[in-house]
């Protein structure tokens, strides 16, 4: 995989690298992303730029990957794939040219996603599809301050959705078949 991380913007960086960011916050790039494990750690803010193929995976059921601490992610194309990943604690961090309201962010990409969990989520949005294709067999999420599941614009199944302590919509499909 390619991965760059940088604190400031760098107008060297492909599109759409130029992402006006708070100084404190990293930026990690990554492009055709491949992890399995069991642990993801972010201690810094962080916001993680997938493109091309991402598989994101846990060993099995009883052993996900889980993918901890205030990173937001963002798919801005191509594929994303994830089974057996917890997300917990992830944070939306705001982008001054960019109007991504979730903590995990899935714009223009086709998704296939075996078991999801997003627990403590702090955004407008626990996840949010944005003009794609989904496959979903099991999506969970808990305790996220406003909608747990945002769709705009996006075409998909979901097989099963559990949604706990959520602030506002579980499942909100604006403009989606």
């Amino acid at each position: 995989f390619k991965s760059r991380l940088i604190t400031q913007v760098d107008d060297d960086l492909p599109q759409p690298a130029n992402l006006q960011i708070q100084e404190a916050t990293r930026l990690l790039i990554l492009t055709d992303y491949q992890i399995t494990g069991i642990e993801w750690n972010f201690v810094e803010p962080t916001i993680v730029l997938f493109n091309g193929v991402t598989r994101i995976q846990g060993l099995s059921s009883e052993r996900p990957l889980i993918i901890s601490g205030p990173a937001m992610f963002v798919q801005t194309s191509g594929e994303f794939i994830a089974d057996n990943v917890i997300f917990t604690n992830s944070k939306f961090h705001p982008i001054g040219n960019r109007n991504w309201s979730g903590a995990i962010n899935i714009l223009e990409s086709e998704s296939k996603i075996g078991k999801i969990s997003i627990i403590d989520s702090d955004a407008e949005d626990a996840i949010n599809f944005v003009s794609g294709y989904v496959e979903a067999a099991e999506l969970t999420i808990e305790n996220t301050r406003s909608d747990a599941i945002d769709l705009d614009f996006v075409r998909g199944t979901f097989e099963k959705i559990i949604c706990k302590n959520i602030g506002n919509d579980c499942f909100d499909t604006s403009e989606s078949t």
